[in-house]
């Protein structure tokens, strides 16, 4: 673990202690203070705004969220509201889910910093917005179901095949830190994908393996995924 990710990891198990949950954290950050706090032998729950969602909330006293649906005019795009939640000089933590879904817009973050959201967020990009609160408009994660035909369960072989490239310019993409699996920067090409999981793609997406359906007669392999909406 790298020095700012411990450190990140002790200030939010010091929010834990003192305030009774964490903020907002991905599935690293969360797996790294579940084994903490198991080996302690405290008990804690967590709190997930959907089923699969990306950021979650460790809790003894699970606090206030609010859900924010975002009225423009404009086509946004997920990375757009990303970016301009993130331009903001505050904790990371603070911001759960951006949930893009039938061209309608929604973020999660905790209820502490509601006012400040609505003061001072009102623009996306060049586009001007505002917001109202909402109900969190699923129940769980849309999927777009994805086959395709490898040979190996090798990252870099699947990647390819998802990006329609050839493996030296995805051995390019995973030296330039463009791919990023189960939370962290991808650094071996010739990983071994397992059931479940997950990868993002920069500038193609995020995806979930789900794992070998069968064989060919070529003895190549039909694999399943799973694309995030």
């Amino acid at each position: 673990m790298l020095k700012s990710d411990k450190y990140y990891i002790e200030k939010e198990l010091d929010k834990f202690n003192k305030l009774g949950h964490t903020g907002f954290l991905n599935g690293n950050e969360s797996n790294s203070i579940k084994n903490i706090l198991n080996k302690m032998h405290i008990k804690y729950e967590i709190y997930e705004s959907f089923i699969e969602c990306d950021r979650v909330i460790i809790y003894r006293e699970i606090p206030d969220i609010t859900c924010f649906k975002i009225i423009t005019n404009n086509i946004l795009k997920h990375s757009d509201i990303m970016g301009a939640l993130y331009n903001f000089n505050i904790d990371e933590d603070i911001i759960g889910d951006i949930i893009v879904k039938d061209d309608e817009y929604y973020f999660i973050i905790l209820s502490n910093m509601k006012d400040y959201f609505i003061n001072n967020f009102d623009m996306v990009g060049r586009f001007s917005i505002r917001l109202i609160e909402s109900d969190i408009p699923i129940k769980e994660r849309d999927y777009i179901d994805l086959e395709f035909i490898v040979s190996s369960e090798r990252i870099d072989t699947v990647i390819s095949k998802i990006i329609n490239t050839n493996r030296k310019y995805v051995e390019d993409m995973i030296s330039n830190k463009d791919v990023i699996l189960n939370y962290n920067t991808l650094t071996n090409k010739s990983y071994i994908l397992k059931e479940n999981d997950i990868f993002s793609i920069r500038r193609y997406g995020k995806f979930k393996y789900v794992g070998i359906k069968r064989r060919t007669k070529k003895d190549n392999f039909i694999i399943e995924l799973k694309k995030y909406n």
